[in-house]
């Protein structure tokens, strides 16, 4: 019974972009695109990742309440939201996964050096008192091997070690930490974003692509980093 409708719905989807095609607007990367903004058509195609943080500041409240979990996935995590809410904590990302193991998008991303976790531990100890460190990563173990090679009376704790939480389960207790250092990942990035913490300390790496010309994109034309953050 199911693929008849599925092939009925394929149809109608089909016949719904002939009679009514969608827009597409693809990300023009070297600049500001205000389209998005001005166009009328309301069956929409946004191509690109439209990085520039001017894209979606403006309308960060509707924003915020349109990125909200679900009932059953907040009631998983609601126990741990309430202790990150009650520490100094500190979410602190390691992006590692293809960026590692596929060449061409370890040329492109490279990985962080355990350097720029150094200087990002020892800012925030400067700035914030008793400092609890929630350690989020695609691999462990890689992550607790770069934390050896930094400053050692830094504790962490790690979180989904054993995968009980899924990724948007992940992205929100990552996001309800008050402070965040973040990768060279839209991971984190977006979860320092959704951290309402009006007092929120964020560490961005300066260095965001190994790729140079990505990265000369990167600082001249669509800037990554929040107004507030530190970049590093």
């Amino acid at each position: 019974d199911e693929a008849p409708k599925s092939r009925f719905h394929d149809l109608i989807r089909s016949v719904e972009q002939v009679l009514f095609p969608y827009y597409t607007i693809t990300d023009p990367v070297w600049e500001y695109d205000q389209r998005i903004f001005t166009t009328k058509n309301k069956r929409l195609i946004l191509d690109g990742y439209w990085g520039m943080v001017g894209y979606f500041q403006e309308n960060r409240t509707d924003l915020l309440k349109e990125l909200q979990l679900k009932k059953n996935y907040s009631k998983k995590i609601e126990h741990l939201v309430a202790k990150l809410q009650q520490e100094e904590s500190v979410g602190i990302h390691f992006r590692f996964g293809d960026y590692a193991s596929v060449p061409s998008v370890a040329a492109f991303f490279g990985t962080l050096s355990p350097v720029y976790y150094n200087n990002a531990l020892q800012y925030i100890s400067q700035h914030v008192q008793k400092p609890v460190y929630y350690v989020f990563s695609n691999d462990i173990p890689r992550a607790i091997e770069v934390l050896h090679n930094v400053d050692h009376k830094f504790k962490f704790i790690i979180v989904n070690e054993h995968g009980y939480y899924d990724d948007v389960e992940e992205l929100f207790i990552m996001a309800s930490c008050k402070h965040n250092i973040i990768a060279n990942s839209t991971f984190s990035w977006w979860a320092s974003w959704l951290n309402q913490n009006p007092q929120k300390i964020i560490i961005h790496p300066r260095q965001w692509f190994k790729d140079k010309k990505a990265q000369w994109v990167a600082e001249n034309i669509q800037p990554l980093y929040q107004r507030n953050s530190i970049l590093l």
